[in-house]
């Protein structure tokens, strides 16, 4: 290990200077001294003292060079002090460069204590903003105020070979919009002889080793170039963006993303956990992919896809194999880090590709279904706040995400291709408000009081109607989409129905709306989603002629409820084919029982919508190869349905 400076603690001083002497006349101190090894923690007594947060060896981070970098930190009381106040810190960080390894340095002080007993009226952030200049060990260093900070940068999911590759990130930043970032992509070259000899004699350093910060990679560190541009020593570039998209000939490779906000700024980078791979077998929706290619969009019409994601929170994985909700598949293709990038695969563009700058290789991303209005449901909060933003950036998409209701944490999310369309307005209604509070579900209101399992049932379900109303930008027509996810039980087909006839209604209310807003224009409605019902069920038959009797046998399902016929003035359109089954989790256990679905349960409907061709669905065969769904090939329980429409002319 090449010499560092010898720390122990720092503190901050300012010379002396008369009361009536400015304090932007003062140039702050830092001045590290004394021996290793640093305390854990501790607060220093001496007057004007710092405490020394993290001083380490870091090869994954960059800090600028003669920079010191300065925030108010705001920290939440502790879990064991819940009455204690926010506290207010001052963080200050700036790094020491031996050879070209950073040793870097942070230090923290409660905002309210004064920096120097000379100087009682400011703090030492007061003093920065007004000097903009600060002496390290004699040497001058500009000064960044509050710049955007990377909290969090890793590259958590598998990578394959032609799926796009996301990496996780967080930026707090007091002007979000300002915090611009780049990701530069990276493989790992081959170890040299003289990178594993580095390793070897690191290993050998015994304790000091504990000095680098943990997690960190030896033979991983980050270069400013003199032509301004990031490098990683022992890596090779590939690609800027936010996604990265491997091929075959960096196939066992390991991927490392270095994040940066320009040259004054920190920069940092992260190693995949697991080499690029390849999925040796074709997926499951390999047809529905060249149906797609070969037919391509139609010239006056637009490609819907309807796709459940199936939510990682409902799947515990901690359980052994056979107690697992899907037993049949091994934990590991059921880990959210090995379905996403196959889902953001199959969600992605036909082929498209972008060009960031005149040294990148650019981004391919492989042929997926390339929706021009997509309908998801069980999104994860992860999957749409971290990793579906970038793939909809670069398809040209906008989506809009609604989380369910109460504490679930997942939902259902509408995009839209922002070439064809624009958005006037986007919506959620919780199904269980809107039976309580609207007029127009006065009959459903008496018809719960009837059945108090069905009325327990009906208002704890956290189902929620999302809308998001476009407008045509070749044309100016309106159209409503709307989606939802029904309530699961098969033994409450009958709140199910309950359900769909509260979220038609308000559908209906909202198209009602829209026709005199904009009456001189068409409104059409598409409306898709997770119904969990079967086309020979009462949710079909309601939104499909627009009536459920009160005869109907699935009200038996709650022998207090007293039902009544149930209408909607306006029946919808089956856009989508009834297939075999949209749902296949069908397996036989250990004792050679039946378990799990099979159904056709996912829908796309519409009015004032004509439907121009359906994508067929895999076979059967194709879908038990590996049992059941979700497997190796298929990331979800679900199939994605896709069609082809045109909106219908007055």
């Amino acid at each position: 290990m090449p010499d560092v400076p010898q720390i122990r603690r720092a503190f901050v001083e300012s010379p002396p200077v008369a009361p009536s002497q400015p304090v932007s006349a003062v140039t702050p101190s830092l001045s590290p001294f004394e021996k290793w090894p640093l305390p854990a923690s501790s607060v220093l007594p001496a007057s004007g003292a710092y405490f020394v947060e993290t001083v380490y060896m870091n090869a994954e981070m960059y800090v600028p060079k003669r920079m010191l970098l300065a925030w108010n930190i705001h920290e939440k009381p502790k879990k064991d002090a819940p009455d204690q106040s926010i506290q207010t810190s001052q963080c200050f960080l700036f790094s020491v460069y031996s050879t070209d390894k950073p040793l870097v340095i942070t230090l923290r002080r409660p905002i309210d204590e004064h920096h120097s007993e000379t100087v009682q009226k400011s703090n030492l952030l007061d003093c920065l903003i007004e000097t903009q200049q600060v002496e390290v060990n004699g040497e001058p260093f500009g000064v960044s105020i509050h710049p955007p900070h990377i909290s969090s940068f890793v590259c958590q999911l598998k990578p394959f070979v032609g799926c796009p590759y996301v990496a996780s990130v967080d930026i707090v930043a007091q002007d979000k919009s300002a915090a611009n970032f780049n990701i530069h992509w990276f493989v790992k070259d081959e170890p040299s002889s003289s990178q594993i000899a580095n390793d070897v004699a690191t290993a050998q350093m015994g304790k000091k080793k504990a000095f680098r910060k943990e997690g960190a990679t030896e033979d991983l560190r980050i270069r400013l170039n003199e032509d301004k541009a990031f490098s990683i020593v022992g890596c090779s570039y590939r690609a800027t963006g936010e996604i990265f998209t491997p091929s075959s000939e960096d196939e066992g490779k390991k991927v490392v993303a270095l994040i940066e906000m320009g040259e004054n700024a920190i920069a940092k980078c992260h190693e995949a956990k697991h080499p690029i791979s390849r999925l040796d077998e074709p997926y499951l929706s390999e047809c529905q992919l060249k149906w797609c290619r070969e037919n391509g969009k139609p010239e006056n019409g637009y490609r819907v896809v309807l796709y459940n994601l199936l939510a990682d929170l409902y799947l515990n994985l901690a359980l052994p194999q056979d107690k697992l909700f899907y037993p049949y598949c091994k934990p590991e293709f059921q880990q959210y880090e090995y379905r996403y990038p196959h889902l953001l695969r199959l969600l992605a563009g036909a082929g498209a590709s972008r060009n960031f700058s005149s040294t990148s290789t650019g981004i391919h991303i492989c042929s997926g279904f390339d929706g021009d209005l997509m309908f998801l449901s069980e999104v994860d909060h992860r999957m749409q706040l971290r990793y579906l933003p970038p793939l909809c950036t670069h398809l040209g998409l906008e989506a809009i995400f609604q989380k369910k209701g109460e504490q679930v944490s997942e939902g259902s999310l509408i995009a839209y291709k922002k070439e064809l369309f624009e958005c006037i307005s986007k919506e959620g209604y919780l199904l269980s408000k809107l039976a309580a509070q609207e007029e127009e579900n006065r009959d459903l209101r008496e018809l719960l009081a009837t059945g108090e399992e069905t009325s327990k049932v009906f208002t704890t379900r956290p189902t929620v109607l999302q809308t998001v109303v476009l407008r045509v930008r070749k044309t100016g027509d309106i159209l409503l989409c709307a989606t939802i996810h029904l309530h699961h039980a098969p033994q409450h087909e009958h709140v199910k129905t309950l359900q769909s006839l509260v979220a038609v209604r308000q559908i209906e209310k909202v198209e009602k709306s829209l026709k005199l807003e904009f009456a001189d224009r068409p409104v059409h409605v598409l409306f898709g989603g997770d119904l969990n019902s079967e086309p020979d069920g009462p949710v079909y038959e309601l939104l499909k002629t627009g009536f459920v009797g009160k005869s109907d046998q699935y009200w038996a399902l709650d022998p207090q409820f007293q039902p009544t016929d149930l209408t909607i003035p306006h029946p919808l359109d089956h856009i989508s084919d009834c297939f075999e089954t949209t749902n296949f989790t069908r397996y036989k256990n250990a004792d050679g029982k039946q378990c799990g679905y099979s159904g056709c349960i996912d829908y796309v409907w519409g009015k004032g919508i004509k439907k121009l061709a359906v994508c067929p669905m895999p076979s059967m065969v194709e879908m038990q190869k590996f049992t059941a769904l979700p497997s190796k090939v298929s990331p979800s329980d679900h199939l994605p349905i896709i069609c082809h429409i045109a909106l219908d002319k007055p």
